[in-house]
């Protein structure tokens, strides 16, 4: 009779020899498998993909808040130029974006979401009332919506962007307002010295601000809570060298070229007319602008 040892051992070896060529199969299956799908991945391959992932993301971010530049139009700062001389360019700054068909032909079409313009956003009622300064609570005077603190306006339209302004020195920001063309005085001795102060005390006591014009600077640039809602704030006197440098940070071709200004080319008065009762009226309507813009007092 034979031995059934031999048998059995010869079972076992070659059920080994199968398993292990099963499993070999199988796990080289598995890692070619994992590496087509991206599943498997060596420690340097992961450093790589994160290494590419992270600038991708940062840059997003950066985008994000860079993606465009906007104009906060304060009256009587050279502002109707730059939208002007901006639009010709193709770029829509300003009044520009609500349909204001003189600034140029890009003009035309109010191109906010929320038709600003044409919706009632014309006055202080319409504007968010948290945002607005105390002092002017229970105002009913009218606003153009191009000359609105932005963070005034209902879903402010420039929340998700830089910001730029440009501000004036008061006594010579209030002499271009009485010379304004839309705004200023309307009788016929222009140049009368007694006429101009007559005029601006008058509108500063009584705090004419209709559509933005003599509102104080200020309100644009910092909120309620003083913090400050505008990235980049440029003086007009130093308008030709601090402009040129901004439009370059975000390569923007525009060109101020010559400034020019809205105001009566006949104009000859200047901060030497005002009399001591104007400057002191003017001191105390725009005290936190002269002090948080920097401005020197009379």
């Amino acid at each position: 009779m034979f031995s059934k040892k031999p048998t059995l051992l010869r079972l076992f070896q070659w059920i080994t020899v199968v398993s292990f060529f099963v499993i070999a199969l199988f796990l080289t299956h598995l890692v070619f498998d994992g590496r087509k799908k991206g599943e498997f991945q060596v420690s340097s391959r992961l450093l790589s993909i994160e290494e590419v992932k992270k600038p991708e993301s940062s840059s997003r971010i950066t985008l994000k808040h860079v993606k465009r530049l906007e104009f906060v139009h304060i009256t009587k700062t050279a502002g109707t130029t730059i939208e002007t001389r901006a639009a010709a360019v193709g770029v829509r700054w300003g009044a520009c974006h609500f349909a204001l068909s003189l600034i140029g032909s890009l003009c035309t079409v109010e191109d906010f979401a929320i038709n600003y313009r044409t919706k009632g956003f014309d006055s202080l009622g319409h504007l968010k009332q948290s945002e607005l300064p105390l002092e002017l609570v229970g105002k009913t005077f009218a606003m153009t919506p191009w000359h609105v603190p932005h963070h005034w306006l209902m879903n402010d339209p420039f929340s998700d962007t830089k910001t730029f302004t440009i501000i004036r020195n008061p006594y010579d920001r209030v002499i271009s307002e009485f010379y304004c063309n839309w705004f200023g005085y309307e009788g016929k001795d222009i140049n009368n010295p007694e006429e101009m102060n007559k005029w601006i005390q008058e509108k500063i006591t009584k705090e004419e601000y209709n559509n933005g014009h003599l509102l104080p600077q200020h309100y644009y640039i910092y909120n309620n809570r003083g913090e400050k809602v505008i990235d980049y704030v440029l003086p007009f006197e130093k308008l030709n060298v601090l402009f040129p440098k901004l439009m370059k940070k975000y390569n923007f071709h525009v060109d101020l070229g010559k400034i020019e200004n809205s105001r009566n080319n006949k104009s000859k008065l200047t901060v030497h007319d005002l009399t001591q009762e104007t400057i002191d009226i003017l001191n105390v309507a725009y005290a936190k602008d002269f002090m948080l813009l920097d401005y020197p007092k009379q």
